[in-house]
């Protein structure tokens, strides 16, 4: 399905972004072991936070979809923001970015497919979109030191965030589809 291939297709470049992020922050930034766990924990601080504390509020004012596309656009944001990030304000800057992208897409795909999902099939859908979900990382993880030795420093966060037009375009289409009358047989 759509969804299942704009999990994937985000999932792979988040994934990118965690295994490539501490090498990038500490060669071009300088950053120490200390300072990479101060990014990262502040990173999972603001995601639970936000997950935590307003999702349910933004779902139901913005509706699961809409935040889904936010998400893409923060996603976007956040990787160019890395990759020309230049000290720990500019980095910590699009970390918010990130997080928030985080927070909003997988609380709302998950939503997302659940509700798309029959009551019978719910857990089917939701095995495969983690299934899904492991296989991006592996790609991501696995793709990320290429992507970083071969083109360069931030060709991770770049590609990304230019993979990001077609994530948009499949979240767009998904909407298009959510929005049309069932056809017979589905």
């Amino acid at each position: 399905s759509m969804m299942l291939m704009l999990a994937l297709l985000v999932v792979t470049f988040m994934a990118v972004r965690e295994s490539i992020f501490p090498l990038r922050a500490h060669y071009r930034l300088g950053f120490n072991a200390r300072e990479i766990g101060i990014a990262l924990g502040y990173t999972g601080a603001l995601i639970s936070a936000i997950q935590f504390l307003g999702m349910g509020k933004l779902s139901l004012r913005f509706g699961e979809l809409a935040l889904v596309k936010s998400a893409v656009g923060l996603f976007a944001a956040a990787w160019v923001g890395l990759a020309f990030s230049h000290n720990m304000a500019t980095c910590l800057l699009a970390l918010t970015a990130q997080s928030f992208g985080v927070a909003f897409f997988q609380t709302s795909m998950q939503s997302l497919m659940s509700k798309r999902a029959g009551q019978t099939e719910r857990g089917l859908v939701l095995g495969v979109y983690q299934s899904s979900s492991a296989l991006a990382r592996f790609l991501g993880q696995a793709s990320a030191g290429t992507f970083y030795g071969q083109i360069g420093m931030n060709a991770p966060f770049l590609i990304g965030a230019a993979f990001m037009a077609p994530a948009l375009w499949l979240a767009q289409r998904i909407g298009r589809r959510l929005d049309a009358p069932p056809q017979a047989g589905e």
